[in-house]
């Protein structure tokens, strides 16, 4: 999971760095489920959100508090 808590819309360019991320943890740990999912309080471009559509990436916008 990654998490920004920006004013600002995250860009389709962190996203794409993100990935990166997981991808080099899941050649890391090739006998774990890897489920990424990213959040952020200042939403995220329309770029953004169809890789991460793409992508099979969870997204959030807000934290629900149980």
């Amino acid at each position: 999971m990654e998490v920004k808590k920006w004013k600002t819309k995250v860009g389709v360019q962190v996203i794409r760095d993100f990935w990166e991320k997981i991808e080099v943890y899941a050649s890391l740990n090739k006998d774990k489920k890897i489920l990424p999912a990213f959040l952020s309080v200042g939403g995220f471009s329309a770029q953004a959100k169809k890789l991460c559509k793409e992508k099979h990436i969870g997204i959030a916008e807000t934290i629900d508090y149980l």
